[in-house]
């Protein structure tokens, strides 16, 4: 994946059309919380303790120079203990609108304010073309999965949106095909045992964080 985007930029292209709405069916809070924590142990910044639903340990509280991540690093580290489950779906772990200006102020994105929210739609579509680009590659096993390309495609599986969101980017490639591919992506991606570890973790977090309260919503 692209070096110039963390975990939580890449996720947020992808969850938000061109017109600057969120995906279909989707909710960014709860996944670029996750993207964010999986940056935060890539960098050495907090660690997973080994358990289903693990609680996050904080090792590092120095600013990382981004704004987003330096928000969930300071949230974590006054939320001591919590289990990833519930850290994910926090408020204070909520970086939607400090990634969308970030990506803003690179031009990539254009802030729109409405009455009721705010959209950031397309103005330069080249980092996210090359991020769909990388990631169909990881997919047809035309490249090595990085961690962070892997930490993307594991967050959108948890979500079950990661075949409606690249179909188009590997055509041919079904929904099962897809899955069985990206788990096998997490199994195999060459990076620290604490990330690989957390893939089940923050799928278990994802499902809580966003599935449920979705099916409640349409019950």
């Amino acid at each position: 994946m692209s070096s110039t985007l963390s975990v939580p930029a890449a996720l947020f292209l992808l969850l938000t059309k061109d017109t600057g709405y969120a995906e279909a069916g989707s909710s960014r809070r709860a996944p670029l919380a996750a993207g964010a924590v999986t940056e935060l142990i890539l960098a050495g910044r907090i660690e997973l303790e080994e358990a289903k639903n693990p609680r996050v340990r904080l090792l590092d509280d120095a600013p990382t120079g981004d704004p987003a991540l330096d928000r969930v690093l300071a949230a974590i580290g006054q939320l001591p203990g919590r289990k990833l489950q519930s850290l994910v779906s926090h408020s204070s772990l909520d970086v939607t609108h400090v990634i969308g200006r970030q990506l803003c102020e690179r031009g990539v994105l254009e802030e729109q304010k409405g009455i009721f929210s705010t959209r950031y739609s397309t103005q330069e579509p080249g980092p996210e073309q090359a991020l769909r680009r990388q990631l169909a590659a990881v997919l047809q096993e035309e490249e090595p999965a990085s961690p962070r390309a892997a930490a993307v495609l594991g967050i959108l599986r948890a979500m079950d949106l990661a075949h409606r969101i690249l179909r188009e980017d590997v055509p041919g490639m079904g929904r099962r095909a897809m899955r069985d591919r990206i788990e096998e992506i997490a199994r195999d991606v060459p990076t620290v045992d604490a990330v690989r570890a957390s893939y089940q973790a923050m799928q278990t977090a994802m499902m809580t964080a966003v599935i449920v309260p979705m099916m409640m919503m349409g019950s």
